[in-house]
C-alpha cells in the first residue's frame, strides 16, 4: 500500500465514522425524533452534572482523535501506537451512551468506517505502512 492509499483509507475511514455518527443529527428524521423522545421517557434520567460529564469525555476523545488521525496522516509513530487505546476507549465509551435509535444509513456508514479502521489497524501493523513510520521516526532522531 503506497502513502497516497493508506491516506485516503485514512481520510475515508474518519469521515465516514464521524459522518454516520453525526447523520442522524444533519439529517433529522421526524419517525426517529418520535423514537428517541419516547426512550428517553422510558429510560432513567440522568442528571445534568452526569450528562456534561459524558459530553465534556466525548468532546475531548474526539480532539485527542482527531490529534491521532493528523499523526497517522503525517506518520508519526506516536500516532500509530494510540490508535489501538483510542479505538478500543472508543468502542467502550460507545456502551454508555445509553438506549439508541439511528437510521439505516447511519448504522451502514459506522459499520464501514469499523472495517475501515480494521483494515487501517492491520495496515500500521504490517509492511510496508509500518516501515513508513519507522523511517520517519530515525528520519527525527537523526536531527
Amino acid at each position: 500500500m503506497t502513502k497516497a492509499n493508506f491516506r485516503i483509507l485514512l481520510i475515508v475511514s474518519f469521515f465516514l465514522g464521524y459522518f454516520g455518527a453525526f447523520y442522524d443529527f444533519i439529517f433529522a428524521n421526524e419517525l426517529l425524533e418520535k423514537i428517541n423522545i419516547y426512550s428517553e421517557q422510558i429510560t432513567p434520567a440522568w442528571s445534568d452534572e452526569k450528562n456534561l460529564l459524558i459530553g465534556g469525555f466525548y468532546i475531548i476523545l474526539m480532539l485527542v482523535d482527531f490529534g491521532v488521525f493528523v499523526g497517522l496522516f503525517f506518520f508519526y509513530n506516536f500516532a500509530r501506537i494510540l490508535y489501538i487505546p483510542i479505538l478500543v476507549v472508543g468502542y467502550i465509551a460507545s456502551l454508555f451512551l445509553g438506549v439508541l435509535s439511528v437510521t439505516s444509513i447511519s448504522l451502514v456508514l459506522c459499520s464501514i468506517a469499523t472495517l475501515l479502521a480494521g483494515i487501517v489497524l492491520y495496515a500500521l501493523f504490517t509492511e510496508p505502512v509500518k516501515s513508513y513510520f519507522t523511517k520517519r521516526a530515525e528520519e527525527t532522531s537523526s536531527d
